[in-house]
């Protein structure tokens, strides 16, 4: 991930001017609606995702003509989907922009997502000329925002536009948030007043108390198995490889959160995703350890199985640079304020000062390698449910994982189907997975693999998607189609909301309202400009072998009819847990 590059190359210049070499095309650039473009061209925003209307319209066609890329989506939530993956895969300065009233609640599931994922994000969202309360557009558009999460701002007057506009940069970028800045009408086309840019007050990095630091370094090292968690937060900071080198220096195991998948990838010592999608032997390993530590991890009911994958006498050590979600899931024993990279710097060096070349080998003996190794043969020992009419979901996904480019993006919508991709296709590093389910919401799943697919235009992209989610955000596979991104969209049909059949048909209830007509999805992408193909076996995938061997080359659909009737393991475990409750 890059660091956000916000350097302004010209503090005090008039924004009613376009400066020379800017790219900008031939119009009009007296109103305020282009004096907000000419503002975030300059503070380096990388990109635009958007659909436009008569309240967004001057600044979206400001920022086109700008120079900064805009990509018209054709819905507006798949539209922030989009944007926030672009933003957590780029790190860099990105923006989405969507109509009044209908535009922004058309969104609302996806800024839910972003705000709760706090993703730095600006949202340029039109509203009604102040006052206009009789507008058919209008609605409570801060009350809106704030109740998902997210940061309200709004654009005061034609004389504020510019500082307001920088305002919402800061919240987004310092404090990691996404703000929704809604623009009146009435106040983009005034004329726009002299107004000169200063430049964005940098993100700090948070330094962790020292004190905490070395209580924290001691325990590490009077544990027996320490086990170390890397969360999204990791991720951001970029901390897999000390975190790595932290886990060998106290003989521990390293595990992810589900959004972190691949940080550690390559590491023989790593367990893989710790919660729901644990393999039952590394659960195993998870819940023997005497200590845990989390960098940049919330410790949610997920990734703890509620509670039942860390020991109830073992310590738990939360480390987050946000003060507020330190035991805001699950209690700890101590909390740790700080950035996740700096944090595992100090703490490995108090780890070697410590000890001074002393400490035992903790987990890293040779029963405990072999546990390890044995992964890759427990992944494969299941008892194939493939039929002639149906392919088993995880034969699908260990034939794609040898069949499609190891340089790859993974994005995993949300669903039943959602825990084989993450088990059986593997990634090359954290910045090749993408997972937007911190609202659990499905649907959101062809937005996050266009923004990926842009932020990383030189890998494969994977999307992984149920039948009912891809159906939510169908509209924007004609976009994926025209921005000819290399893109192996991969359905899990199986004709339902499978979870909700899973759940509720064994209880006794019919599922004739969670379940629908087949659809054929390969026919709609052919339809749409795409190749598709239906897989119901092993052998069907020769067409898409081929085309992966010409190249990958625009967009490619897989239609995957798998088996109904299979239920997957970590679903039956949080049915398990719900009924107990």
């Amino acid at each position: 991930m890059e660091p956000n590059m916000l350097k302004i190359e010209k503090p005090g210049t008039d924004l009613r001017q376009v400066p020379s070499g800017s790219g900008a095309k031939s119009g009009p650039v007296g109103h305020v609606g282009f004096a907000i473009a000419e503002a975030l061209n300059r503070l380096q925003a990388a990109i635009c995702f958007g659909v436009s209307g008569s309240t967004n319209y001057y600044v979206c066609e400001g920022l086109e003509r700008l120079g900064v890329r805009y990509v018209a989506a054709g819905h507006e939530c798949n539209a922030i989907a989009m944007a926030d993956a672009f933003a957590r895969h780029s790190g860099k300065l990105t923006l989405a922009s969507v109509h009044a009233g209908p535009g922004l609640t058309n969104a609302i599931t996806a800024i839910a997502e972003a705000a709760k994922a706090r993703t730095p994000l600006v949202v340029l969202a039109g509203d009604v000329s102040v006052g206009d309360v009789r507008s058919n557009f209008h609605i409570d558009q801060d009350g809106l925002v704030r109740s998902v999460g997210a940061v309200p701002e709004r654009l005061g007057s034609a004389e504020t536009a510019v500082e307001d506009v920088l305002r919402a940069c800061e919240t987004a970028i310092r404090e990691s948030r996404t703000v929704v800045l809604s623009m009146p009408q009435n106040i983009l086309q005034q004329p726009a007043p002299p107004a000169a840019l200063r430049s964005l007050a940098p993100a700090v990095a948070i330094e962790p108390d020292a004190g905490l630091v070395l209580e924290v370094a001691r325990k590490l090292i009077a544990a027996k198995r320490p086990l170390i968690l890397g969360g999204r937060g990791a991720v951001i900071a970029g901390a897999g490889q000390i975190l790595g080198r932290l886990a060998a220096d106290v003989g521990g195991l390293l595990a992810t959160t589900a959004r972190a998948h691949g940080l550690f990838a390559g590491d023989p010592w790593c367990v893989g995703i710790m919660g729901g999608f644990s393999h039952r032997k590394m659960a195993d390993l998870i819940l023997q350890s005497d200590m845990v530590v989390g960098f940049g991890a919330s410790f949610t009911h997920w990734t703890t199985r509620a509670g039942r994958l860390i020991a109830s006498d073992a310590t738990v050590v939360q480390i987050d640079s946000d003060e507020s979600r330190l035991g805001c899931q699950r209690a700890v024993d101590i909390g740790l304020t700080g950035d996740a990279h700096i944090a595992a710097e100090k703490l490995l060096a108090a780890v070697r000062e410590l000890k001074a070349g002393g400490g035992g080998v903790g987990w890293r003996d040779e029963a405990t390698a072999e546990i390890l190794a044995s992964q890759e043969v427990d992944l494969r020992s299941y008892a194939d449910t493939s039929t002639a009419e149906f392919i088993d979901p995880r034969t699908l996904c260990l034939e794609l994982d040898v069949l499609l480019p190891a340089e790859r993006t993974i994005a995993n919508d949300g669903g039943h189907f959602q825990g084989w991709p993450p088990q059986y296709l593997t990634v090359p590093d954290a910045a090749a997975w993408s997972f937007a389910m911190s609202f659990s919401s499905t649907g959101l799943g062809l937005g996050t693999a266009i923004g990926a697919a842009l932020a990383h235009p030189h890998r494969l992209t994977v999307l992984c998607a149920g039948d009912g989610g891809f159906m939510m955000s169908l509209s924007d596979l004609q976009t994926a189609v025209n921005l000819k991104l290399p893109m192996c969209i991969v359905i899990f049909n199986d004709a339902s909301y499978a979870a909700e059949v899973h759940e509720f048909g064994p209880l006794g209830y019919p599922t004739s309202i969670a379940s629908f007509p087949v659809t054929d999805f390969a026919a709609i992408a052919r339809g749409m400009g795409a190749a598709g193909v239906i897989v119901r076996t092993k052998a069907d995938l020769a067409h898409l072998r081929r085309w992966v061997e010409q190249g990958c080359h625009g967009v490619y659909l897989v239609d995957a009819r798998i088996n109904p009737n299979l239920t997957a393991d970590w679903f039956t475990e949080l049915l398990s847990q719900k009924h107990a409750h």
